[in-house]
């Protein structure tokens, strides 16, 4: 579909996909995928190539899509307009939709890895390679567990609505429901939190309450699953790689060999998303429900909270949805 407007305020992102400003998405489409096979970090060694890759990943995001063209060919390139953006900045995607549940996620920061990531007041200079991933990693466990504490403090404070203000409680919770479903991959994500608050409710009270039996099966099942889906996280990403390194090495273009890079690359990003929030959010979950400074009834009642959250959550997404979501991704 052609833009709207015929005459952009702006044609920075048509001028890096190198394509005219009336452009159908058909043509939109193939020129983004062969420049990002050439400008891909995998075959593009030259410095400023992963910068070209997400310069060019964010031209495609918002001519290939029919709202944000519009919004672009209408005001040119603002900066809200290229937050709604995702695939060039994962953690920007979803930071923008769930940030107040997930937090900032650690994936962002793999994809950006620059100076920004040094631990505060350190200088970047003259580190090794390996001496600078070292010093990235402490940082972002620092950040880890900050994002922890604070997820932690949101939760605590959305959970005493349950015991002090249930009515405020639901309200709240329909709100940020309905917020959630306008989101692409919202009935996922509400899939997937709802399905980590019930979990770790259920094996708190089934401790605490029941002798530890229903506790332990709980914990086992979570542990199966956190196994079947550590198993779907490499195995998306190696099969993301293999079709990319196919896409590089091919001698001429292929479409049906460049859909699949485009499938495969979104399914590696949203299962390693996935993954991340979902332990982020068992350690958070038991931030709340294993702090010691805080008696037993009313880490009981925060479970039960936690409960009545996470069946709200998978209760209101909407399958049907989800499903769809799903097979984007295949």
């Amino acid at each position: 579909m052609p833009s709207s407007n015929s005459t952009p305020v702006d044609t920075y992102y048509y001028d890096v996909l190198n394509i005219p400003t009336n452009a159908n998405h058909i043509v939109i489409k193939k020129a983004y995928k062969k420049l990002a096979i050439s400008y891909h970090p995998d075959k593009n060694k030259a410095p400023d190539a992963e910068e070209k890759f997400k310069t060019i990943s964010e031209a495609f995001q918002i001519l290939g899509t029919h709202a944000l063209r519009v919004k672009y060919d209408k005001y040119g390139r603002d900066p809200d307009i290229v937050s709604l953006t995702g695939v060039s900045d994962p953690n920007g995607c979803y930071q923008c939709m769930f940030g107040e549940i997930v937090g900032d996620m650690q994936i962002g920061h793999f994809f950006q890895q620059d100076d920004r990531y040094y631990a505060k007041g350190q200088a970047p200079p003259t580190h090794t390679d390996e001496e600078r991933q070292q010093l990235i990693m402490q940082h972002m466990e620092q950040l880890q567990q900050e994002r922890i504490h604070l997820l932690a403090s949101r939760l605590v404070d959305k959970l005493s609505l349950y015991t002090t203000k249930l009515s405020t409680f639901e309200h709240d919770t329909q709100n940020q429901i309905i917020d959630f479903k306008k989101e692409s991959f919202g009935n996922s994500m509400l899939v997937v939190v709802g399905r980590v608050y019930a979990t770790k409710a259920k094996e708190f009270l089934g401790i605490k309450r029941a002798g530890g039996l229903p506790g332990l099966y709980y914990t086992m099942r979570e542990k199966k699953y956190i196994t079947k889906e550590l198993w779907r996280t490499v195995k998306a990403t190696m099969e993301s790689q293999a079709v990319t390194k196919k896409a590089i090495e091919a001698q001429e273009e292929d479409p049906e060999l460049d859909d699949l890079y485009m499938i495969k690359c979104h399914q590696a990003i949203w299962q390693m998303a996935k993954f991340e929030v979902e332990a982020t959010l068992r350690l958070v979950c038991d931030d709340v429900l294993q702090d010691k400074s805080v008696l037993l009834n009313e880490r009981l009642g925060r479970a039960e909270g936690l409960l009545a959250l996470g069946d709200l959550y998978v209760a209101n997404a909407d399958i049907s949805d989800v499903e769809n979501e799903v097979v984007q991704l295949k």
